[in-house]
């Protein structure tokens, strides 16, 4: 096939562009390439290590009756800062809760607050330990405690609590106002306690 005089002249201009620029363009291919296959890798070495943590949690858990120690202190510390170090650590302490060993609890309940990087559950591991305080008697720990819940969500049971410690502080008049301001915020349940509460005062 014969080409015209202008034809060969662009694929002269051609070949000479690539000559000057097919480093650069084999060099941002290859970027491109890495990029997205790194991306892949990680997100694929994310979900393995979440499957992971996921299966060892149901292991730890699934022993709920008679959790072994060693093996709990195992995955929490090698799971460490994860989302299901703090929910094994939740759940852990809903037990001592249950058997009234609330010094454990809230041992447990500090190490959920401290590694928990979602808001929200560190919100709920903070409001238990403020809670689990409360059962201690240590109103001022408590209190102190119960300002650290940021989210809006919780807002209601934050003042409910607060309102039933500064009541055990006999400090009615706080009580008062903070019960009335989480009438609006609740639950119709925890309405009806709140308002009962209020009666009593």
């Amino acid at each position: 096939m014969a080409y015209s005089i202008d034809e060969e002249q662009d694929i002269d201009q051609l070949k000479k562009w690539w000559k000057e620029n097919y480093k650069a363009i084999i060099t941002i291919v290859a970027i491109a390439l890495i990029s997205v296959y790194s991306w892949r890798y990680w997100k694929n070495h994310q979900t393995m290590q979440s499957i992971k943590q996921s299966m060892q949690y149901e292991a730890v858990i699934a022993s709920n009756n008679a959790i072994n120690k060693k093996d709990f202190d195992t995955f929490t510390q090698e799971n460490k800062g994860s989302t299901y170090s703090v929910f094994a650590l939740l759940e852990r302490a809903k037990d001592e809760i249950t058997a009234q060993h609330f010094g454990q609890a809230a041992n447990l309940l500090q190490q959920a607050v401290d590694q928990a990087e979602d808001r929200i559950l560190k919100d709920i591991a903070t409001l238990r330990l403020s809670a689990v305080q409360f059962q201690l008697k240590q109103y001022d720990s408590a209190l102190k405690t119960l300002q650290n819940v940021k989210s809006k969500v919780w807002l209601g049971q934050k003042l409910q609590l607060q309102a039933n410690i500064e009541l055990a502080q006999n400090n009615k008049e706080a009580a008062k106002k903070d019960f009335q301001q989480a009438l609006t915020l609740v639950d119709p349940l925890q309405k009806t306690i709140i308002q009962m509460q209020l009666n009593n005062l």
